[in-house]
């Protein structure tokens, strides 16, 4: 799992911390807030150099992934 934040002011790596033993999660946070569009592609740009992977899907604060 990549969380990619946008500069935000919330303490999410307390949180990511919380969930890392039962979640393989990578945190990636940006210098700066671009916006929707520019963190996605900030994340995309990780995503290809830095990630093996077969799927990946966004997901923004407000969604939730069901089974």
């Amino acid at each position: 799992m990549l969380i990619s934040d946008d500069g935000s002011t919330e303490d999410l790596v307390s949180v990511c911390d919380e969930f890392k033993s039962k979640l393989d999660i990578t945190y990636i946070k940006s210098k700066k807030n671009r916006g929707c569009g520019g963190n996605r592609a900030f994340a995309l740009d990780y995503f290809l150099t830095e990630i093996n992977t077969t799927y990946f899907t966004f997901l923004d604060s407000d969604d939730a992934l069901l089974p």
